[in-house]
């Protein structure tokens, strides 16, 4: 794996995950995985996911406390559409029950959630569509609870048509959520050392 910290700005792959200096700092190769993503890495070391190379960290909405708290906003562009994908990690000191965590993400976006529930290595995945009565926006509240660590991710998942008139918009929003899927499964929680 080739770091992006060890490569001059001109050697970086032309996507704007690399050539975005803040975002760059999460990412720890330039090597695509599956699908054009790369490996990233909070700023927690507490969870590891992929990133598009079209996503961008937004800097001014990023939040961290040590490796209690952090809060990470990340904004993909597309030809058809933007996504938007807000996560924030909850460690030992500030983890939430997971009845806070569902009530809390209800109020987020407004509306009382329906959450399934998959098992996972060491913890458990509940997620939920929401409604949204924008008819160009389809949405994921995803909660990934690991109890015997005490930590917990909230994910807030917004898929956006740029035209809302598009003839293919149940096509585009069928294909961005299997991305959606597809992202998700690369989220996971890092063994403690």
């Amino acid at each position: 794996m080739t770091d992006p910290e060890l490569l001059a700005p001109q050697e970086l792959p032309d996507v704007p995950a690399l050539k975005d200096e803040f975002t760059r700092e999460f990412i720890t190769s330039v090597e695509q995985t599956e699908g054009g993503y790369y490996p990233f890495e909070s700023g927690t070391h507490q969870y590891r996911f992929c990133i598009w190379g079209e996503g961008v960290v937004g800097q001014s909405s990023y939040s961290i406390e040590e490796e209690r708290f952090e809060a990470i906003y990340i904004g993909v562009g597309k030809q058809q559409v933007n996504t938007r994908i807000r996560i924030e990690y909850y460690g030992d000191e500030v983890y939430p029950s997971l009845e806070t965590s569902q009530f809390t993400l209800e109020g987020t976006v407004g509306e009382e959630l329906a959450f399934t529930k998959e098992e996972m290595k060491n913890s458990a995945l509940f997620l939920a569509p929401y409604k949204n009565d924008d008819p160009k926006r389809k949405g994921y509240v995803v909660i990934i609870d690991n109890p015997n660590r005490k930590e917990s991710l909230w994910i807030r998942y917004s898929i956006e048509l740029k035209d809302e008139n598009n003839g293919k918009k149940a096509e585009i929003f069928e294909e961005e959520t299997a991305n959606f899927y597809k992202w998700l499964n690369t989220v996971e929680f890092m063994d403690s050392n």
